[in-house]
């Protein structure tokens, strides 16, 4: 994912809404999901992703098209402050196992 940023961040504009790949959301649906005071936000912040200034929102998302089948149903949207350009990727239970450490897997 970090290649991705990278290579869809050094580009123009332009370019870098064509390099995003598959998004959980479009750049018109991250940002009125962003704006929607009714959304179940968890945690918001400020993050730098190399040279990049990042805004980083995540959401508990109740009503995701898999969340009768998972317990934690997240989508993770972070915004580029300089181009803003939106990244988004949704994470649930099978998603987030790989990555995590046993211990990590108990809270599950």
């Amino acid at each position: 994912a970090g290649d991705l940023a990278s290579a869809a961040l050094g580009a123009s504009h332009g370019s870098a809404l064509a390099a995003l790949g598959a998004q959980a959301l479009s750049q018109d649906q991250a940002a009125r999901y962003v704006a929607d005071e009714r959304k179940y936000l968890l945690l918001s912040a400020q993050r730098q992703v190399g040279e990049w200034p990042m805004q980083v929102d995540i959401f508990e998302e109740p009503d995701a098209p898999e969340a009768p089948f998972h317990i934690n149903n997240f989508l993770v949207i972070a915004r580029d402050l300089m181009r803003g350009v939106y990244f988004s990727v949704r994470l649930h239970d099978k998603a987030m196992q790989p990555n995590l450490l046993p211990e990590e897997k108990a809270f599950l």
